[in-house]
C-alpha cells in the first residue's frame, strides 16, 4: 500500500549540526528493531522541535510586548 500524498508541500533544508547534537538525536531516533531510523522520523522530529520553539518564542514575545 503506497503512502498517502502529502498536501502540505516541503522544503528541502540543509543545516549543519553539532556532531554530538546528532548522535544523541540520532540514539533517540534508531529503532531497535531495525537498527536504523525509520523513514520520516527525522524530519517529524525536527518538525515538532522547531513548532515547540515557535511556540515558545511566540509566548515569550507576547509576554514582553503586553
Amino acid at each position: 500500500m503506497a503512502r498517502p500524498r502529502n498536501i502540505t508541500r516541503t522544503i528541502d533544508v540543509h543545516i549543519l549540526l553539532p556532531e554530538p547534537l546528532m548522535s544523541r538525536i540520532y540514539a533517540l531516533l534508531i529503532s531497535d528493531l531495525d537498527g536504523k531510523i525509520p523513514q520520516g522520523a527525522q524530519a517529524k522530529f525536527f518538525v515538532a522541535s522547531a513548532l515547540h520553539y515557535l511556540t515558545y518564542l511566540e509566548t515569550q514575545n507576547a509576554q514582553n510586548n503586553g
